[in-house]
């Protein structure tokens, strides 16, 4: 799992960095900054699902409980003003609230990630 999660934080701060870049470069609405915010959210919806599935850290870090609530209230909120006519409301909301939890994530991913790194030397060492 430490192999996984090491990949998973890199790969993650490139596609953020990438998503930046690309929102940068171009119109903050346009098709490509809304593709970069389409490939992080989900990579990252991929691994909440990965995580739920195979990994049971032995420190549960609130911060991936205030991540996966957070995604449950915004998800809650936004999906049902997508079937009225508050659909732009709607998109705004997930634009500014998904970038909130991408880095809530990274954050999150980099101290288990940590943890990992700690457990393994402190194995390696008995």
């Amino acid at each position: 799992m430490y192999l996984f999660k090491l990949i998973d934080c890199l790969v993650q701060g490139i596609l953020i960095l990438g998503g930046v870049v690309v929102c940068c470069s171009f119109k903050m609405l346009s098709t490509e900054c809304i593709g970069a915010y389409i490939v992080v959210g989900s990579w990252q919806l991929i691994n909440v699902w990965v995580h739920a599935v195979n990994y049971r850290p032995a420190v549960k870090y609130r911060a991936r409980r205030i991540y996966l609530v957070s995604l449950a209230i915004l998800t809650a909120i936004v999906v049902p003003l997508l079937m009225t006519d508050m659909v732009l409301l709607a998109l705004m909301g997930l634009l500014m609230g998904s970038t909130g939890l991408a880095f809530l994530y990274l954050g999150t991913c980099i101290a288990e990630t940590e943890q990992l790194m700690r457990e393994r030397k402190e194995t390696s060492a008995e």
